[in-house]
């Protein structure tokens, strides 16, 4: 399917040269699960995938009695960086400077309309040493969440010059595959993880031509280049 579509060789990517797709798919059916791809092992940068790390993370927080969902938080420069809405049909305004909302107002917003300003709170919650370390649980070494989605100039001088956010589609699948089987940190995380990706409102990309009445659990991303 991929030569057929013609995406089995190299591409150019503006900041990155020459690149390769990162194709992972995992059966699951009866008995073991099976695991097969193309470059499923190539690290690229995920765009808003890259959330439901975060999403993770802020839930295991919040299954560790850190602080609880329903506390509130107040948005602050320069945290807010969407000027248009990702889905123009959801009514739910556009985050500014000052802003009270609960953390659960957030992950939601972050997920369900990948909002970016939503997630650049998200990372500051969740701290990014310790969205990192949830990854290395998991062994997905090579995959980080180094950066925010802000220009170099305005991020937090720990990652002004940070690499970019990386991760590979091998990972992403394990990380989707723990959440189907409840074993994303523990099950209450997984199936909020599942609530939140089964909510997502984006069916432009990985989801069209699904079936309306199939449901489905998926974090999409987009990037001009």
């Amino acid at each position: 399917m991929v030569d057929d579509v013609g995406l089995s060789g190299d591409f150019t990517v503006v900041e990155d040269g020459q690149e390769q797709i990162s194709f992972a798919v995992i059966e699951l059916g009866k008995g073991k699960p099976k695991l097969a791809g193309v470059n499923y092992d190539n690290f690229i940068y995920p765009a808003s995938v890259y959330k439901m790390y975060v999403a993770a993370e802020v839930l295991n927080q919040a299954s560790n009695n850190t602080f609880d969902l329903n506390d509130y938080y107040v948005v602050k420069s320069p945290n807010y960086v969407d000027r248009s809405k990702e889905l123009p049909f959801d009514p739910r305004p556009l985050l500014h400077h000052g802003d009270s909302v609960t953390y659960n107002y957030l992950l939601d917003l972050m997920i369900t309309r990948s909002d970016n300003s939503a997630a650049n709170c998200m990372i500051d919650i969740a701290q990014r040493t310790n969205i990192n370390q949830l990854i290395e649980l998991y062994n997905w070494q090579g995959s980080a969440v180094t950066r925010k989605f802000l220009g170099r100039k305005l991020e937090d001088s720990a990652y002004k010059d940070a690499p970019g956010t990386m991760t590979s589609a091998l990972h992403a699948a394990d990380f989707m595959y723990r959440v189907q089987t409840n074993q994303l940190i523990n099950p209450w995380v997984s199936l909020q993880m599942k609530a939140l990706l089964g909510r997502q409102l984006d069916k432009s990309k990985l989801a069209a031509g699904l079936p309306d009445q199939v449901m489905y659990y998926h974090k999409t991303g987009w990037w001009a280049d």
